[in-house]
């Protein structure tokens, strides 16, 4: 199902002389089935001596004027999985030989049934964390890992110190794509974008008096249209009563109605006109035929679709109430 553009609202922020400005705008599209969605178009600079110094950058969520020559680096360093250190090597890194074997000591101490009865501050920062990512509190589990890490201890220390050179050249690569960032953003000018409320509001008034520019070009253009009888065109009204009108003759028979409210092409419904008469004030109105008829409304009900407006209650409605109360 694709997308179509609802509306639009323009996003500018200040340039970095502050002479002129820069400027987006957000896309809201939706579909048929009630989806949402938006885009938003390229950033343009409005500001001639800032566009020749001067190229827009978006980096890690922040908006930048960034001088021309330099800019933001784009491929962040990335470590081979098979380097990265697993979780045994992390704890061994972290606490070590002795360290380990002191948590071990205290998760089995007597009476160290819980982690609120234990005392070495490792155990329970350890202890809390498995917890937490767990959802379990037993230490059994804790200590069956960590003595676990203490019998392979050995060979995790060898897998730490192969791994390690890979993992130098990797901080070393991240620590020159930090720096490089701070370099080019201390050179740059952030910006701040915010919705442009006056020039949202100039630009659809721009939009409105262009339309109507259009249309009052266009008002007398050829167009195609669907044309169709009324649905109530063959009955003949002559002389008949409707509400509190005498429907005394047909004045026109071939009265055209032209609707361009809907969607796809406009609608010419024929119907006829009528001459009539209010027998309660003697009012003489035109009725069309479309509008003879009963229509239904869920706050109203039933009503008739025309009227005279010397009473606000017609004779139909007045039946209604009658009905309902009997």
């Amino acid at each position: 199902m694709s997308y179509e553009e609802d509306y639009r609202k323009p996003y500018s922020a200040k340039c970095a002389c502050g002479k002129g400005y820069l400027q987006f705008y957000r896309i809201y599209l939706s579909n048929d089935w009630g989806q949402e969605k938006e885009n938003d178009t390229a950033v343009e600079i409005f500001c001639d001596s800032c566009k020749e110094k001067y190229h827009y950058e978006r980096n890690y969520g922040n908006d930048y004027l960034v001088p021309n020559g330099l800019a933001f680096p784009k491929q962040r360093p990335e470590l081979d999985r098979k380097y990265s250190y697993d979780d045994k090597e992390k704890l061994v890194k972290k606490y070590g030989r002795e360290k380990i074997a002191a948590m071990v000591a205290d998760m089995t101490a007597p009476k160290h049934r819980f982690i609120k009865n234990l005392e070495n501050e490792d155990a329970i920062s350890f202890a809390n964390s498995w917890a937490q990512w767990y959802r379990k509190k037993s230490l059994t589990p804790m200590v069956s890992y960590l003595q676990k890490i203490l019998d392979e201890y050995d060979d995790i220390e060898k897998s730490i110190a192969a791994k390690q050179p890979y993992n130098k050249k990797y901080e070393q690569e991240c620590s020159i794509f930090s720096r490089q960032i701070m370099e080019t953003e201390k050179k740059s000018c952030r910006l701040s974008f915010r919705y442009d409320k006056e020039r949202d509001e100039a630009e659809q008034e721009r939009r409105r008096k262009e339309q109507e520019q259009y249309e009052e070009k266009h008002r007398y253009d050829d167009f195609e249209a669907v044309v169709h009888y009324d649905s109530s065109y063959k009955r003949d009204f002559s002389n008949q009563y409707w509400d509190s009108y005498f429907i005394k003759e047909c004045i026109d028979p071939q009265h055209l109605s032209l609707d361009k409210s809907g969607y796809g092409k406009p609608i010419i419904t024929i119907a006829k006109k009528y001459a009539c008469v209010c027998q309660i004030c003697g009012k003489e109105e035109d009725i069309l035929s479309s509008n003879i008829k009963i229509l239904y409304d869920e706050d109203r009900g039933y009503y008739l679709g025309k009227c005279c407006s010397c009473h606000e209650v017609s004779s139909f409605e007045a039946k209604q109430w009658i009905y309902w109360i009997s």
